[in-house]
């Protein structure tokens, strides 16, 4: 079952995801339509560190834990993404991603990304720009 009753609750909960903040309502409207809704049980693994990766999980609800070396680096509610850099390149994953209770996901691929990017060039910009500002701010923290 859809957990958007409307379209656009879709779009805006994409939206509120700092990585997609600064499309525009149709660029924002074609990320939607290529996002897949999927309900996940808790202690599900949806990716493995080390294995290749090739998409990226956005909650809708519940809860995604975020490892590494087997050790808990982070735990993401809703509004939250883990998983975008399999979108940019085919490295192996950084982390292991496991729910940690029953969760909505928007589950986004690499491939409907590149043919988002294809159609819409603006996109590239526009997440070129908000990931410089990520880099940034992690720079500033390591750096000061």
């Amino acid at each position: 079952m859809a957990h958007f009753k409307r379209k656009s609750d879709k779009i805006a909960h994409i939206q509120s995801i700092p990585l997609f903040s600064k499309l525009s309502q149709k660029e924002l409207a074609e990320v939607a339509r290529h996002c897949e809704e999927i309900q996940v049980k808790a202690k599900q693994v949806l990716a493995n560190e080390g294995k290749p990766g090739s998409e990226c999980f956005i909650v809708v609800s519940g809860e995604i834990t975020i490892r590494r070396n087997n050790r808990k680096l982070a735990t993401i509610g809703a509004g939250g993404i883990a998983g975008e850099m399999a979108l940019l390149d085919e490295s192996p994953r950084s982390a292991t991603l496991i729910t940690s209770a029953d969760s909505d996901l928007l589950v986004f691929s690499r491939r409907d990304f590149r043919l988002l990017l294809d159609e819409l060039p603006s996109v590239s910009r526009k997440l070129l720009a908000t990931l410089s500002e990520r880099l940034r701010d992690t720079d500033k923290a390591w750096v000061g």
